[in-house]
């Protein structure tokens, strides 16, 4: 791999279906987000751009001379033109982002509304776990800054939310991060604090580092567990229990957990699976007392 041969000969071979499973299109759809965005941040830095107050004339010059760069001699001026079109609108839909814009401050009907779609009881629309009512009434009335909700003795390890009391608190969340351009309205749910911080501004599952961490457990010993955002990722986008008979619970009927596919592999998005309470196949082992929480943020 760290030849130019031994690069393309790796790039050319075919990743078997049985290896990536159900994960296959989760896998290739992030990863090509992630080439989309460099090939934009290729064509022209736009947070300089801004920063250096760039007019749009100045943007489309640095974009064609970008792609100038790379397009074959023979391509005809017809499809240059083309190009350029489309590469300069990506590229100024990219600096809008990078504009100030405002959150909207979110008023007792947004609340509500939000609320509503929720179902009943409201469940928090990643992890699927309903939300006690007390924190529902914080909620709706801007008081949660003062609720000091009793944290749970034991938690689950493969997604120990209840550490903090923002975890177990509801917050309003943009399904794409507004940070990278997602907007107010229809892109609002209503998260738990645990999945809308480790959520926060990453959109793929090469957003974060490649390798588990570890747990020491009290029974079973060293055992990797997932990065948080792995598990916010599948859960936000799977939702339903995949067992292998089939299931039809999902996160708007119950809550979701994280469970391995094999005990013995390390738990990284391969080896993950949604399974609901019914179906969990390290229901002896989940819950840890919290004292017993400590991660290490890399491989053994």
């Amino acid at each position: 791999m760290w030849t130019d041969a031994g690069v393309e000969s790796t790039a050319s071979r075919h990743v078997p279906d049985l290896l990536l499973r159900s994960r296959r299109h989760l896998l290739q759809a992030d990863i090509n987000q992630l080439w989309a965005m460099w090939f934009l941040e290729f064509l022209c830095d736009t947070k300089a751009a801004r920063a250096n107050s760039a007019s749009y004339p100045i943007i489309a010059g640095i974009v064609k001379s970008a792609l100038d760069r790379i397009v074959p001699p023979e391509t005809s001026h017809e499809e240059r033109i083309g190009l350029l079109q489309v590469a300069v609108r990506l590229v100024s839909a990219r600096l809008k982002i990078n504009e100030d814009r405002r959150r909207v401050i979110n008023d007792i009907s947004v609340k509500e509304e939000l609320l509503r779609k929720a179902g009943s009881p409201p469940r928090r629309w990643i992890c699927g776990y309903a939300f006690l009512d007390e924190a529902i009434e914080r909620f709706l009335e801007n008081k949660l800054q003062l609720w000091d909700p009793k944290l749970p003795a034991f938690l689950d390890f493969m997604r120990p939310h209840g550490l903090a009391t923002r975890d177990l608190k509801p917050e309003v969340d943009h399904v794409n991060p507004f940070c990278v351009g997602g907007e107010e309205g229809r892109n609002l749910r209503i998260a738990c604090g645990w999945c809308n911080a480790k959520k926060s501004w990453k959109c793929s599952v090469y957003d974060t580092g490649s390798e588990a961490e570890y747990f020491k457990h009290p029974m079973i010993g060293q055992v990797s567990v997932p990065r948080p955002f792995w598990v916010v990722r599948l859960l936000a986008v799977r939702k339903r229990c995949e067992h292998i008979n089939g299931c039809s619970a999902s996160s708007i009927n119950t809550h979701m957990l994280i469970a391995p596919v094999n005990g013995k592999g390390v738990a990284n998005p391969l080896n993950l699976r949604l399974v609901c309470p019914e179906h969990d196949t390290i229901v002896a082992l989940r819950l840890v007392h919290r004292s017993s929480i400590r991660r290490n943020p890399g491989p053994m």
